[in-house]
């Protein structure tokens, strides 16, 4: 690492964490048209997957062009991709304090989208072992959504995947998601999610389903604008407005809840009106000089000068 910082990558402290980037685009570019054109890497590259965005920038390619290297492994790319699906992620975010960079915070992407790539991976390169490969990565996945665990907005664009491919309402994937959507909604993200799926399968879902979930909603909705500290007020009518199209869907009547947030988001721009608004002291009033001034002086002096002369 130390051989190749300052001329392929750069290693960069952000508080206690390292930070590894390529030196400069040049070199990504470098490395992205070598890997084009040779096979043999790309297969030890697929073996030696450690990160599982490895596998997407692999699937990516040089320019958003798969590697060929890829499309010739591909039943390895696919068997190794399902061995390591839920491998460690190197995505991060950078944390600030204060206006100040203190870390980065790995920002792994979901189990649902995982699953989704498996799924597109597996299409495009038209594995005939595709089917027992999703059984087994939807089986654990099955057991943590029947505990309600899941990223519910990936979960329902996976579902509609799924049942696209053949998946039926009376399989346990679909019946664990089901539930897992209809029952343990607790954020705003999860009653979306469960709109959603009211509306993708509505023979899925009882009218007792539909009035557990309006009960659950209206209640959320009453406490939700107390528990916002956000000083942002775009944000915040941003979520009034997901609040409002949310109760529409359900039938549940929000205004005076999102009323709250609005008036929040008033006071905010008003607070902050004030404290750009200029002083009204006598300094501010008195007229500036004009452009010309000191030309006029600058001739006049001189007039002077030779009239005294």
């Amino acid at each position: 690492m130390r051989e190749l910082d300052g001329n392929f990558i750069n290693n960069e402290m952000i508080g206690s964490d390292v930070v590894v980037s390529f030196h400069s685009p040049s070199v990504r570019d470098f490395i992205e048209q070598y890997l084009a054109t040779s096979d043999s890497d790309v297969a030890n590259l697929i073996d030696a997957v450690y990160f599982y965005e490895q596998f997407t920038a692999l699937w990516s390619g040089a320019g958003g062009r798969r590697y060929a290297g890829v499309d010739r492994a591909g039943e390895q790319f696919l068997r190794v991709l399902a061995s390591k699906l839920y491998a460690p992620s190197a995505r991060a975010i950078r944390v600030a304090s204060m206006g100040e960079v203190t870390g980065v915070d790995v920002y792994s992407p979901s189990n649902e989208s995982r699953v989704e790539f498996l799924i597109r991976v597996a299409d495009e390169l038209r594995s005939a072992g595709a089917q027992p490969l999703m059984e087994s990565v939807l089986r654990p996945l099955e057991a943590l959504w029947e505990k309600g665990i899941a990223d519910r907005q990936g979960l329902f664009r996976l579902l509609q995947e799924l049942t696209d491919r053949g998946l039926r309402e009376d399989d346990g994937p679909f019946a664990a998601a089901r539930r897992c959507l209809l029952t343990y909604a607790e954020e705003l993200e999860h009653f979306q999610a469960a709109v959603s799926f009211c509306e993708a399968y509505p023979n899925e879902v009882s009218g007792r389903d539909r009035d557990v979930l309006r009960s659950k909603f209206a209640i959320f909705a009453s406490e939700y604008g107390y528990e916002l500290d956000d000083e942002d007020p775009d944000w915040l009518r941003e979520v009034a407005g997901d609040l409002e199209l949310v109760g529409r869907k359900l039938q549940v009547e929000v205004d005076r809840f999102t009323a709250r947030l609005y008036e929040r988001a008033e006071e905010i721009e008003s607070e902050r009106a004030k404290e750009e608004a200029p002083d009204n002291d006598d300094e501010h009033w008195r007229p500036s000089r004009r452009e010309g001034d000191d030309v006029h002086e600058m001739f006049d002096d001189l007039r002077n000068y030779l009239i005294d002369g």
